[in-house]
C-alpha cells in the first residue's frame, strides 16, 4: 500500500510516562502520530484496541488529548456495527492520510468485515499462529470451527497443538483434515513433522514422499533432509539440502545447508552458503549469522550484526539470548545483564531466555540466584510435562 501522508507538526507532548504497547505486533508507541501510523499499516492487528477503548484511554490519559478521545467514544456511539465507518472515521480526526489512502483502506476494510464470521476468526488465528502464542491460536481457530469444518483450520490447529507438544491433538485435527484432502501437500508435510517428534521415521518418509509427489517445493526437500539426518543418512541428507535451494521457497534450505557445514566445522562454507540467501530481510538470517561469526570467535562482528537486527525488527528471543550469550563470552557483564533484563520484559516465559538469565548470574558469581533460577526453569518443565500429560486422559 502506497503512504503518501501528509508530515505534520507533533500533536503528542515531548515525553510520555507509559508508551502504548500493540500486543499483536510486539510494537511500543510514543506517540499519535506513530500510532496512527500502525493502527493504518497493521489495521487488523489494531482494530480490537480500538473497538475496546484502549487506544481511546491512552490518548486521554496519557497523551493528554481529551478532545480526540472524546470524539473517538462519540464515533464508536454513532457508528455502532459498522466497524469500517467507525474506523475510518478514527483514522480522520488528525490530517494525517490523504483521502486516497484512506479510501483504499475503507474498502480493505470493509471486505474483511463482510466475511462470514468463521474466516474473521481464522484470520485472528493466524495473527497469532504468526506471534507464535499457540493457545490463543487455538481459541480463534475454535471459533471458526464452530461454522465450518474447514480443511486449512483444522490443519492450523494441528499446528499449534504439535507445536505446543500435544502430539495426540495434533494427530486428531491434522487426520481430520487429511481426511477431507488427502491429495494436499501441506497437510501431508504436516503429518511427516509429527511423525518426526513421535520419532517414527519410516512414517514421516512415507508422508514426504507422497507430499513431493503432490507438489515438489524447497521446503518439503528441506524436511526430507532432516528427516535423512536423524536417520544418520548423511549423504542423502546432504542431497535433499542441496535439491532444496534449487527452489524459489527455500529459504530454510539455505538454513539446514548452513548448519549442515557448521556441524562439519566449516563456518566458511556456512557462512557462503548463508549470504547466498534471496532474502535476508528476516532473523533467520541474522541468527544463523551470528552463530556462524561466534564459531568463527568474531564476537564484535556478531554484536554489531545483532544491534543492527534489533534496530530493523521486532524483538526476538533468539535475538536476545545470542547477543547477551555474545556480551557474557568477551566480559561484558553490564551489557549481557540489561540484554537479558529487557528479554525478560518481553518474554518472561521462554526457557532459553531464562537459561541464558541463569547463565549470566553464574558468570557474575551470583551463584545462589543461578541455582534459584535452573530449579524454577526445571519445576517449570515439571509442570508442563504434568499438564500435557493430563491433557490426553
Amino acid at each position: 500500500m502506497n503512504m503518501y501522508t501528509k508530515v505534520l507538526l507533533s500533536l503528542s507532548p515531548s515525553q510520555v510516562r507509559y508508551p502504548y504497547r500493540f500486543e499483536m505486533t510486539d510494537k511500543t508507541i510514543y506517540s499519535l502520530e506513530e500510532l496512527y501510523y500502525h493502527c493504518y499499516h497493521y489495521w487488523k492487528e489494531s482494530l480490537d484496541d480500538f473497538l475496546m477503548g484502549k487506544i481511546e484511554e491512552w490518548i486521554k490519559e496519557e497523551l493528554h488529548l481529551p478532545s480526540i478521545a472524546n470524539q473517538m467514544a462519540k464515533i464508536k456511539e454513532q457508528g455502532e456495527n459498522q466497524i469500517t465507518k467507525q474506523y475510518i472515521e478514527f483514522l480522520s480526526l488528525i490530517e494525517y492520510f490523504s483521502d486516497e489512502e484512506l479510501y483504499v483502506l475503507s474498502k480493505e476494510i470493509f471486505r474483511w468485515e463482510h466475511k462470514h464470521e468463521w474466516e474473521r476468526a481464522k484470520d485472528k488465528g493466524d495473527l497469532y499462529i504468526h506471534k507464535r502464542e499457540y493457545q490463543k491460536a487455538i481459541e480463534y481457530y475454535q471459533k471458526a470451527l464452530q461454522y465450518t469444518e474447514d480443511v486449512t483450520v483444522l490443519n492450523n490447529v494441528g499446528i499449534a497443538y504439535m507445536e505446543m507438544g500435544q502430539y495426540e491433538k495434533a494427530r486428531q485435527y491434522l487426520f481430520a483434515a487429511y481426511g477431507k484432502n488427502s491429495k494436499n501437500a501441506k497437510i501431508l508435510l504436516n503429518l511427516s513433522q509429527l511423525a518426526v517428534q513421535e520419532k517414527e521415521y519410516e512414517k514421516a518418509e512415507d508422508y514426504l514422499k507422497k507430499a513431493l509427489a503432490v507438489h515438489e517445493s524447497g521446503q518439503g526437500w528441506c524436511y526430507y533432509g532432516r528427516l535423512k539426518e536423524k536417520m544418520g543418512q548423511e549423504e542423502e541428507a546432504f542431497e535433499a539440502y542441496q535439491r532444496s535451494i534449487t527452489f524459489p521457497d527455500s529459504q530454510d534450505g539455505y538454513i539446514a545447508l548452513a548448519r549442515w557445514y557448521q556441524s562439519k566445522r566449516d563456518p566458511d562454507k556456512a557462512l557462503d552458503i548463508l549470504e547466498q540467501m534471496p532474502s535476508k530481510y528476516h532473523w533467520d538470517y541474522y541468527i544463523e549469522k551470528a552463530k556462524i561469526l561466534e564459531m568463527q570467535h568474531k564476537e564484535k562482528e556478531g554484536i554489531a550484526l545483532l544491534q543492527k537486527a534489533f534496530h530493523t525488527f521486532t524483538p526476538h528471543p533468539q535475538g536476545f539470548v545470542h547477543l547477551s550469550r555474545f556480551y557474557r563470552i568477551t566480559h561484558q557483564m553490564d551489557q549481557a545483564n540489561k540484554i537479558i533484563q529487557q528479554a525478560l520484559q518481553f518474554y518472561p516465559d521462554n526457557k532459553e531466555i531464562q537459561l541464558e538469565w541463569a547463565r549470566v548470574q553464574k558468570r557474575e558469581g551470583k551463584i545462589k540466584n543461578y541455582q534459584d533460577t535452573l530449579k524454577n526453569i526445571l519445576f517449570g518443565w515439571i509442570r508442563n510435562y504434568r499438564s500435557e500429560s493430563e491433557d490426553l486422559f
